[in-house]
């Protein structure tokens, strides 16, 4: 793997800021650009306060670079379906400024981080691979696609390769539990802090949760891969229950667990898992930790916190 110069837009988020050390360890010039203070110093490292909305910032941001990492968003699931005509004006239009800026920049490749449950919607047909039809019931979803849609058209403007990497439930050490995205953070945060955890229905719901490392070992195989704008799917390829996570946590912690269980929800998928084949097959690429050691170690760095 040659050195490159990467931007990451995003870089100072749960998933960024662990692509970034990865990227910096391995020899590479990092310039994020992100609205969140740095959160770390390296001479390979420049770091540009602001939003991948202002075109200035992006276009300083860009030079010299090969590669974009676009993670950043301005909404939350949440907040996107409550303000859905905000979130396009901002997430798909401003992506696609992004994008057109990229090809314009002469990046060389484009790394998208979508999402790989909201952008499927409803489907009981499991595990779920890329070919099956996205009908997305969220605005966030709606936005994720529209943008992996919109990165796929710049790439054909130019040379630039793309792909949208669909991620599954991301989970691990520094993540921001208040706006964690998936219960199993959320359930580790409550047990180290002998909160009560609510569980919605009989906690037989899967879903698909993949640690932090095997996250960015995707990423990073991204920049050797020959990406072809087609999405790929980065899950564990398992279906998990609620269940089976406080069973995990509750094996790790040593103690007994404060568990509510409240009426079930219309809207909660039974299941919700990934097909993961794809990555395989393209980014000779497999997830490699257990669901336990993934729970260890995010408790252990919970621990570490309090």
């Amino acid at each position: 793997m040659q050195p490159n110069r990467i931007l990451v837009t995003g870089g100072g988020g749960f998933i960024g800021k662990h692509l970034v050390e990865r990227l910096l360890s391995e020899g590479h010039g990092v310039t994020v650009l992100d609205i969140v203070a740095p959160h770390t110093t390296h001479h390979n490292l420049n770091y540009i306060l602001g939003s991948f909305l202002d075109v200035d910032k992006v276009n300083q941001a860009m030079q010299d670079a090969h590669v974009l990492y676009h993670l950043a968003a301005t909404k939350f699931p949440q907040k996107a379906n409550v303000e859905p005509v905000t979130d396009i004006s901002e997430n798909i239009i401003g992506s696609a400024r992004l994008f057109e800026a990229a090809v314009q920049s002469g990046i060389e490749r484009t790394i998208f981080c979508s999402s790989g449950g909201t952008v499927y919607g409803e489907t009981n047909a499991v595990p779920i691979h890329e070919d099956q039809p996205t009908n997305p019931i969220a605005a966030y979803g709606v936005s994720k696609l529209s943008i992996e849609n919109y990165l796929s058209f710049f790439g054909r403007q130019g040379e630039m390769k793309t792909v949208s990497l669909r991620v599954a439930n991301p989970y691990g050490p520094m993540q921001n539990v208040q706006n964690a995205q998936g219960a199993l953070t959320t359930f580790c945060n409550k047990a180290a802090l002998g909160q009560k955890i609510e569980i919605w229905g009989d906690g037989l719901v899967e879903r698909d949760y993949i640690f932090i490392h095997d996250v960015i070992d995707a990423f990073v195989a991204c920049l050797d891969a020959d990406l072809d704008g087609r999405p790929i799917n980065i899950g564990s390829g398992i279906g998990v229950s609620l269940n089976m996570i406080l069973e995990e946590i509750r094996d790790l912690w040593g103690a007994e667990l404060d568990v509510k269980y409240l009426p079930g929800r219309a809207f909660d998928v039974p299941k919700n898992y990934l097909d993961i084949n794809r990555a395989a097959r393209l980014l000779n690429w497999t997830p490699r930790t257990p669901l336990g050691v993934g729970i260890e170690m995010t408790l252990d760095y919970m621990r570490s916190q309090s």
